[in-house]
């Protein structure tokens, strides 16, 4: 109907083409499946061509953007190259002069879900090129003019106009031209009723850190009472992203600088959070308690992070060839005889570990060598109780599984690498929990799905050599678990581990119920997860 109006009067084509947006947007809003049909036909192209070309500037109405903003929300990275090549910013971008402040905060959020998932999809390819091609488009100038600095503008579009700007710039140099209004304007959105426009300000805050130049526009003017107001929010999203941008001035900033927050920050509220069950706050807490309590040892992990800004992934092995690997192994080594204090020295040192490890077979081959980062980090697991370990932890092991080559990968089965994984699991919290069987049962059903309808699991032996399986079967009988879904991942896992082998008769109806009760009682899309491994059990055909 969209195109049918193309060919039409005006005064007989806009009462369809209103009705038809109206009604496509309440097949949109909040479905994911009516996205992803919209970006495979030509749903986008017609809107585009609507607000881009056919209706006035201030003809258009909020109605006849929501449709577009919806689609922007929900659809998913792997068909973002469907929306960027038709280029519906470009679209977007003369929509930011309507006179209707409702119209613009809609047009600007467009762009800046646009931006955000740009962003994302070409972070490990040349993302400077993304920022080249929106500013060449005239987008960012036109968000400047016409948004950020144009008076009357709301201060919902200034905030996202401002939250766009920051994103495009986070791993290139900021234009000096924009530079201190933007950061300005964010200073103001990490205050605003608007959760997401405060959550994204302060995101975007802790980015642009990394340049030397934002950092004094950030700090000016009483920042660091700003961010002592955001640690007093009851919000955990908010609290994530204020702890992480303390952690990045500290990381980032001069001595000058490390000194005035140690000096500012209150020191209850960072103990508070120490003790929090969100496992995101904790993690912060802890490092920026250490750098407070242990800076010698925190700065000289904070050289090696700024090192690994300047290289490109596939450059970070001559770091490890500096001596990089060697002192983050000695702070696992020293993380095993250590207080408290020293913990968020290890969280530091896991986290510039996963940033080395990215993308570099000859990092990851650095790791295995023995005595090396991998059996440090293991025999560190080993030292200390279940509860102590966090996902930090879990995730550096997890990183070698995810960039490991296929003849490095049989290295980490001799080296038990999913057996020291579930070392994590005899953990009694139940939001670590869920994390940690989350990320084995990943690794585990994508080994499964390699393999053919009866052939078996190639590493059940050793499996059973590391301890998993009898970890995940612990799991099934633990009587504590309020959280059902902790249960079920662990029987599907041992069903994928167990394809095409019978079960022992001491688990066997345990797994099958639970993945059963599971499928009859979910209202979701993991059906085929739980029949598909209901069907590797079955291969078996001694089951019942």
């Amino acid at each position: 109907m969209l195109k049918w109006g193309r060919e039409q009067q005006q005064n007989l084509a806009r009462p369809v083409q209103d009705a038809v947006c109206q009604y496509i947007n309440l097949l949109l809003e909040g479905n994911k499946e009516g996205v992803k049909f919209a970006v495979h036909s030509n749903i986008v192209e017609e809107f585009q061509a609507l607000i881009g070309e056919i209706l006035p500037v201030d003809d258009i109405l909020p109605f006849h953007l929501l449709g577009i903003d919806y689609i922007c929300q929900l659809y998913q990275d792997q068909i973002y190259t469907n929306i960027f090549n038709i280029r519906i910013d470009q679209s977007v971008i003369r929509i930011l002069k309507s006179n209707n402040s409702e119209v613009v905060e809609i047009a600007a959020d467009i762009i800046l879900r646009s931006i955000f998932r740009g962003i994302k999809c070409f972070e490990n390819f040349k993302p400077h090129l993304f920022a080249e091609a929106i500013e060449n488009d005239g987008i960012v100038n036109t968000l400047y003019e016409d948004v950020l600095i144009k008076e009357g503008t709301s201060k919902k579009a200034k905030n996202k106009a401002a939250i766009s700007i920051g994103r495009l710039y986070e791993r290139t140099q900021m234009p000096e031209k924009y530079a201190n209004i933007v950061i300005l304007q964010m200073k103001k959105g990490m205050k605003s009723e608007i959760k997401d426009i405060q959550v994204d300000s302060l995101s975007v805050l802790s980015s642009l850190t990394q340049n030397q130049d934002c950092i004094a526009a950030i700090l000016s003017n009483n920042f660091l009472v700003g961010i002592i107001f955001c640690l007093r929010s009851d919000d955990n999203e908010i609290l994530v992203q204020s702890l992480q941008l303390t952690e990045n001035l500290f990381v980032n900033g001069s001595e000058d600088i490390k000194e005035q927050i140690s000096n500012k920050l209150p020191a209850d509220v960072i103990n508070q959070y120490m003790k929090s069950n969100y496992q995101e706050i904790y993690q912060s807490a802890q490092k920026v308690n250490s750098w407070i309590k242990r800076r010698n040892e925190m700065t000289q992990l904070a050289a090696i992070k700024q090192q690994i800004q300047l290289k490109a992934s596939d450059n970070r092995d001559q770091l490890v060839e500096q001596g990089a690997f060697k002192q983050i192994c000695g702070v696992f080594r020293q993380g095993i005889k250590e207080e408290d204090e020293y913990s968020g020295v290890v969280l530091f040192g896991c986290e510039i570990a996963q940033q080395l490890l990215k993308n570099n077979k000859r990092v990851i081959q650095a790791a295995l060598e023995d005595d090396g980062l991998f059996d440090s980090i293991v025999a560190f697991l080993h030292s200390i109780p279940p509860d102590k370990i966090m996902p930090d932890h879990i995730q550096t092991l997890y990183q070698l599984l995810l960039y490991t080559s296929e003849e490095q990968m049989k290295q980490l089965y001799n080296k038990q690498i999913i057996g020291a994984m579930c070392l994590s699991l005899s953990t009694t919290n139940e939001q670590k929990l869920d994390i940690y069987i989350n990320k084995i049962f990943q690794y585990i059903y994508y080994e499964g799905e390699k393999l053919k309808e009866g052939q078996s699991f190639p590493l059940k032996a050793i499996f059973e050599a590391d301890g998993t399986i009898s970890r995940l079967v612990q799991l099934l009988h633990r009587i504590d678990l309020i959280n059902i879904k902790i249960k079920h991942t662990a029987a599907v896992s041992i069903g994928t581990i167990f394809k095409a082998t019978i079960l022992p008769k001491e688990i066997k109806s345990i797994v099958i119920n639970q993945i059963k009760l599971h499928l009859y009682n979910q209202d979701d899309s993991h059906y085929s997860t739980d029949l598909k491994v209901l069907k590797y059990i079955a291969e078996c055909k001694c089951v019942l």
